[in-house]
């Protein structure tokens, strides 16, 4: 992500489209979609049968994801964005467009399925 930055401030444009595509077909935004299974530490419910404490050691408002694979966000390639504008490229802005809200969406559908996952019984 850092080297895709750097070659659009070195206007180095082609490449840094290049390796944002080499990026993407590495970690597509699918890969970001499944959460990782939900620990039994991490329960919302309190039960006293099974390996989990009764006391919840997390706040309620911290999502149990810690396993996110890596993504693409607006703000990452904002100046390689700036720079499409400045060249006139619109089908490059296009997909620029479409990956980063990919990787949004993405990311949001796995945000809301990590909140209502339910724990998994084996520990990991």
């Amino acid at each position: 992500i850092a080297r895709i930055r750097a070659l659009a401030i070195a206007d180095e444009i082609d490449r840094s489209l290049a390796q944002l595509r080499r990026f993407a077909a590495e970690y597509p935004p699918s890969s970001v979609r499944q959460p990782a299974p939900k620990h039994p530490s991490r329960s919302t419910r309190v039960s006293l049968v099974g390996a989990r404490p009764l006391v919840r050691v997390i706040p309620a408002t911290e999502v149990p994801d810690d396993h996110v694979p890596p993504l693409i966000t607006f703000r990452d390639v904002e100046v390689l964005h700036h720079r499409l504008i400045d060249e006139e490229r619109p089908q490059d802005i296009k997909y620029l467009t479409w990956l980063c809200k990919s990787y949004e969406w993405a990311l949001r559908i796995r945000r809301d399925a990590a909140m209502k996952q339910k724990v998994s019984t084996s520990p990991r």
